[in-house]
């Protein structure tokens, strides 16, 4: 995925749905910012339980080429259900609490 791709989907389905679910009360953390301890913690970001999805069902498939692997990866995103997406963003206060009440700790998510 390159930069142009990445900013495309935030724009069409992160910042108006969230916008819709939080209003203005709401701040975008990227992925292993340095600067934010927590984000390194892949039990807190739920998009490593996205990809841990994906990469599930396309090692099943078996792809034997790079081709078939960029392929399957597109075609394993586009079946991914909005209800799996909204169900892991609107995970994401459990496992902010989660991750507080254990001080920082590694969290079951």
């Amino acid at each position: 995925m390159d930069g142009p791709h990445y900013v495309q989907i935030l724009q069409d389905h992160l910042i108006h749905n969230t916008r819709k679910r939080f209003g203005g009360r709401w701040r975008l953390q990227q992925d292993n910012d340095p600067s934010i301890e927590p984000s390194n913690s892949s039990d807190v970001n739920p998009v490593e339980n996205l990809w841990s999805i994906i990469k599930r069902r396309v090692e099943k498939r078996e792809p034997t080429n790079l081709r078939e692997l960029d392929l399957f990866l597109h075609q394993e995103w586009a079946k991914t259900v909005m209800s799996v997406l909204n169900h892991l963003v609107n995970s994401m206060k459990s496992r902010c609490l989660a991750l507080i009440e254990t001080k920082g700790e590694r969290i079951n998510y």
